[in-house]
């Protein structure tokens, strides 16, 4: 019996690359892509796969819980950076139950916690959160900063660039990068579990 595999943000580099990973082998393990996404045009070309529009992305809750009808494994990439991006978060999850998805494998964030010192890795927490309680099976990628967005951080000073954030001596961990070779493998590929950011998942297996 074929498995219907979901993807969401295939349009940026992380889920593109994902994507085309998965449609490489996807026939030969009885799994069948659709790709979920606000623009149809926008979406890769990938053999096999199916592409269906959500236009209202995560806040859509009805539309998004319609597109991922049918589909036993979710691969829930993050929102990009916005006010709303938890409630948006918090819906997806819930439109993932409504549709019946069987697991989801969501990217977070490394040092995802309530009481996280980092906004994002609060609201990460909040939404492995809400999976937790969903009753849906779960894994929460835990990949810390991406090392190709930090240049668009950098200030030009002086024929230069400078970062400048109130991180005292902390050092930083950098993933290495949406775009580098060994992203999708580390991600969804045969490594993931001995990857620097080894995924959580829910502890339940009933869940």
């Amino acid at each position: 019996m074929t498995s219907v595999f979901a993807l969401t943000g295939v349009t940026g580099a992380l889920g593109g690359r994902v994507a085309a990973q998965l449609a490489a082998t996807a026939g030969r393990e009885d799994v069948a892509l659709r790709l979920v996404v606000r623009d149809a045009g926008r979406a890769p070309r990938l053999p096999g796969a199916q592409v269906v529009e959500s236009p209202g992305g995560y806040a859509d809750g009805p539309g998004l819980t319609a597109a991922l009808a049918g589909v036993h494994t979710l691969f829930l990439v993050s929102a990009a950076e916005a006010e709303d991006r938890l409630t948006q978060h918090l819906t997806a999850v819930d439109a993932a139950a409504a549709a019946g998805v069987q697991r989801v494998v969501y990217t977070s964030f490394l040092g995802a916690a309530p009481d996280a010192t980092f906004t994002l890795a609060r609201q990460h927490a909040a939404t492995e959160e809400r999976l937790a309680a969903s009753g849906i099976r779960w894994t929460a990628l835990r990949n810390a900063m991406y090392a190709d967005f930090v240049p668009f951080f950098a200030t030009p000073v002086d024929g230069g660039a400078v970062i400048a954030a109130p991180a005292g001596d902390g050092a930083a961990g950098l993933w290495p990068g949406t775009t580098a070779p060994t992203s999708p493998r580390r991600c969804c590929g045969p490594t993931t579990r001995r990857s620097t950011a080894a995924p959580w998942t829910s502890p339940d297996p009933t869940h």
